[in-house]
């Protein structure tokens, strides 16, 4: 009926397939295990694990192992350690029981879509996850589904020799819990302890990772000498850190990657990690960081870099870290109300543009309080207050970096410069309040038109390094500022002072002297020394571009009550009384010279023309009364010698 060809080429057609088919049936049975229902103790779960190859219904359970990659796979329904261990029937080489609710998990545990493990402390107290850095093994837990996890202790473990593994090197293999990509439910971590967990292998290792998880908490856990305390990629979103301690990491506290978005970190306790607390290394967006304490880290308390934008840092403690924060090509994120305590730098702009910093305290920097450097752009630095750096309040450095703007900032008290401008140009300061450093309050080298504006001065000093550097001085509110051989120009509506290399060091004092021209401009080109404190005489030195320029001047520094005699160009021009309300006079001048000297003159003539005037009318009732007696006594003797 066939012939030896056909039965040949039937052969070789059939023989594989049937090859196929044959070892299909071996590897179904050799790499994992169907139950149906084994779970003869309990009939609550009796008919909910089922076989893999039929639809299981949302409430049942379907568990099954496979033996190659020693994993435990959770494909259906809810379960925990006590249904596992009852499902492997006590099989110690996969899960064993050491205790009242104590585990050693000898395999990995991975949860489907459909799938939930709930890890508690009703019948777990602590998990021990197996790991041999000697046969390169780490088990682990990862979640396509949910992953609960509550009132538990888990941990890095080695069975072989009874003990934590110690991480000897970064990739010494340990136990990790990784949250996979596209996870349809979410791993919520409360009231644990986690310790010794991740390890240097591909990023999902690292010891506590989610690669996604939306809507996930972790809250009021304690992870310790974990390799990342806790790690998010992958795009990676939606994820509530709350009320942690984070400590010991052999690297980051919290390390965000990748972008990871819409993360909210609050009211943790991030310390003594071997870098940073927290960094988001690229693309993190909408991060808010809000009343956690980070302190004692060897690297930096927060880092923003490489796209990191539109993030908020608020009401932080950030003390003893190498650096406060970092923002590193990065922008638009707002750093609002932070305490920065004895960090390297308080906080660092490099290579960024459009962050606010605003009203944080940083206090007792180990090198800047604020360091804007390296192409970092229209930052805006306001309402700060910076003590006590051991370096400069604030430095600005670099001939990229330009348009920032510091508005209403107090630096003081600084062991050396308060705020330092170093190969920049075109940044802004507005009524800052800068006083009190050890050195200079300005310290300015190879840097042009910084403009300083709307600010007062007190005796403020500055350092002009080199021959080629400057700083304008405006918008002074006509207010007259007093210093080293400079010249104030005053227009309507602004007041002009250019500080160039001929004033090497100077100090700067704001007088009580008001100039208002009505057209032009006028040079104020001397006043004499400590204008506001001498009491008794004023001078200004005024030069005028043209003639016929009305002028008012507003002076202050003398006694209410007080007279004062006006010259001009030593003539003698007004006496005017001080208002007994205020301490001021106003003179007005309509220049038909280039060049005045103004005096005034505290007189006391009107004074001693009235006590001269009480003096002579005193002289001359004493000279009547003397007449009068004398003639008194002369009628009296008369009268005495008619009688004889």
């Amino acid at each position: 009926m066939f012939s030896n060809r056909n039965i040949i080429i039937l052969g070789i057609v059939g023989f594989p397939s049937l090859l196929i088919l044959i070892l299909a049936n071996i590897i179904d049975t050799s790499f994992a295990v169907d139950i149906q229902s084994t779970l003869t103790n309990n009939s609550e779960f009796e008919n909910k694990v089922i076989k893999n190859n039929n639809s299981p219904k949302e409430d049942d359970i379907c568990l099954r192992y496979e033996n190659i990659t020693k994993t435990i796979v959770v494909c259906n329904g809810t379960v925990d350690m006590l249904t596992i261990n009852n499902f492997f029937n006590n099989n110690s080489d996969i899960l064993e029981m050491t205790g009242e609710k104590e585990w050693v998990l000898k395999s990995n545990i991975l949860i489907l879509e459909n799938g939930t493990l709930n890890i508690n402390g009703i019948n777990t107290r602590s998990l021990k996850i197996d790991s041999d850095s000697s046969n390169n093994i780490a088990y682990s837990i990862i979640s396509r589904g949910n992953l609960i996890i509550d009132n538990t202790n888990i941990t890095s473990w080695n069975s072989t020799s009874n003990e934590i593994p110690q991480l000897i090197t970064p990739e010494t293999p340990r136990a990790y819990i990784w949250t996979f990509w596209n996870s349809a439910g979410k791993t919520n971590i409360t009231n644990s302890i986690f310790e010794n967990l991740g390890y240097k292998g591909h990023s999902g290792t690292t010891g506590i990772t989610f690669f996604s998880g939306d809507g996930s908490v972790i809250q009021n856990n304690t992870i310790i000498n974990n390799y990342f305390g806790l790690h998010f990629a992958n795009e990676a979103s939606n994820v509530t850190i709350k009320n942690n301690n984070i400590l010991k990491s052999q690297f980051d506290g919290i390390n965000l990657d990748s972008n990871t978005n819409n993360i909210d970190i609050v009211e943790n306790r991030i310390y003594e990690n071997n870098l940073h607390a927290i960094v988001c290394k690229k693309s993190c967006n909408n991060i808010k960081i809000m009343n956690n304490i980070l302190e004692n880290n060897i690297g930096i308390g927060i880092l923003f870099e490489r796209n990191s934008s539109i993030n908020y840092v608020e009401s932080n403690t950030i003390r003893s870290n190498t650096m406060g924060i970092m923002i590193s090509e990065s922008l638009e994120n707002d750093i609002i109300r932070n305490n920065f305590i004895a960090n390297g730098n308080g906080i660092f702009l490099k290579s960024t543009k459009n962050n606010i910093i605003n009203s944080n305290n940083i206090t007792n920097s180990n090198n800047y309080g604020v360091n804007i450097y390296n192409n970092s752009t229209n930052n805006i630095i306001q309402f700060n207050n910076i003590k006590k750096s051991m370096n400069s309040g604030v430095n600005i450095a670099d001939y990229g970096t330009n348009n920032n703007k510091l508005v209403n900032n107090n630096i003081a008290e600084g062991s050396n410069y308060g705020l330092k401008f170093d190969k920049t140009s075109n940044n802004i300061l507005e009524n800052n309040l800068i006083e009190n450093n050890q050195n200079d309050d300005f310290f300015i080298r190879q840097s042009k038109n910084n403009k300083i504006v709307n600010s007062y001065f007190n005796y403020t000093e500055f350092l002009l390094n080199d021959k080629k550097s400057n700083i304008i001085i405006t918008d002074t509110m006509n207010k007259i500022i007093d210093g080293n051989n400079i010249t104030n120009t005053v227009y309507k509506q602004n007041n002009t002072i250019i500080l160039n290399p001929n004033n090497n060091f100077t100090k700067l004092k704001t007088t009580d002297l008001t100039v208002n021209p009505e057209s032009s401009y006028v040079n104020i080109t001397k006043v004499n020394f400590d204008l506001e404190k001498d009491k008794e005489y004023k001078r200004i030195d005024l030069v005028y571009p043209e003639l016929g320029i009305a002028t008012n001047f507003v002076l202050g520094g003398f006694n209410p009550g007080s007279q004062v005699l006006v010259k001009v160009n030593k003539e003698i021009k007004d006496l005017i009384t001080i208002d007994n309300n205020k301490n001021t006079t106003e003179f007005n001048l309509i220049n038909d010279q280039l060049s005045y000297r103004l005096e005034f003159e505290l007189t006391t003539a009107p004074i001693l023309i009235t006590i001269i005037i009480l003096v002579i009318l005193i002289l001359i009732s004493i000279s009547i009364f003397l007449i009068l007696r004398k003639k008194r006594r002369n009628i009296e003797i008369n009268k005495q010698q008619t009688k004889i």
